[in-house]
């Protein structure tokens, strides 16, 4: 059988910048998609406004867009936000929506979660976002947070998986009574490139990519590591 492909547009940016009018502004940027109860959620990032932007709809009707957290709110200066980089979205065992994103103004990763059946005009975070890890903010400062993953163990904690730029290292974030902690998976060559999370009754398990140097040579593989709890 043949099936056809519809293309439908998301989010709109403006041609280009006024500083180079060939260059794209970079709206839509890091899409993560679930889909919960027939209804699409897209998370992605607006490049320029620095916002976390969720579009939500279904495949064929209206899809509309809101701004989740502000890039502006939280630097404070318009225009000069930076939050929302490398966004991830997945549903959570009691029917919410789970998130994970950089945010680029205090240099940490932050988890937040969205009630779609709360009824109201515009889906919002349930609370404040919560400090996975602190990144720039930490002793001493790091960049992290490339290529977020999210997921969630049976009892519903979160577990999000990322790299640490600075170190070359692949960590996983787990959330329990105590609050976060951040765990180093993999500290093979330069880890954590495209994490991606698999929980199973059997066990949890990151693949990710890895970069070696042997003998003045680079090296690439995959890795798949099992997490112990």
């Amino acid at each position: 059988s043949t099936r056809s492909w519809q293309t439908r547009t998301v989010l709109s940016g403006e041609d280009g910048s006024p500083e180079n009018p060939a260059t794209p502004i970079a709206t839509g940027l890091f899409p993560s998609v679930t889909e919960l109860n027939g209804v699409l959620y897209i998370a992605a990032y607006d490049g320029l406004s620095g916002q976390l932007i969720l579009v939500s709809g279904t495949a064929g009707g209206i899809l509309d867009s809101t701004v989740l957290v502000s890039g502006e709110t939280r630097s404070g200066i318009a225009g000069a936000g930076d939050v929302g980089a490398h966004v991830v979205i997945a549903p959570t065992s009691d029917g919410h929506l789970g998130l994970a994103w950089i945010d680029g103004v205090a240099g940490t990763v932050a988890y937040g979660r969205i009630n779609p059946r709360a009824g109201d005009d515009q889906l919002t975070l349930m609370s404040a976002p919560e400090i996975v890890a602190l990144g720039r903010q930490d002793t001493p400062p790091r960049l992290i947070g490339a290529d977020l993953t999210l997921a969630y163990r049976g009892n519903g904690d979160p577990l999000i998986a990322y790299q640490d730029q600075t170190n070359g290292n692949l960590l996983l974030a787990t959330r329990g009574n105590a609050g976060w902690t951040q765990t180093v998976v993999s500290q093979i060559g330069v880890s954590g490139f495209s994490p991606v999370l698999f929980v199973e009754p059997e066990g949890t398990w990151i693949v990710h990519g890895v970069l070696r140097s042997e003998q003045s040579t680079i090296s690439e593989r995959v890795d798949v590591r099992a997490v112990p709890f």
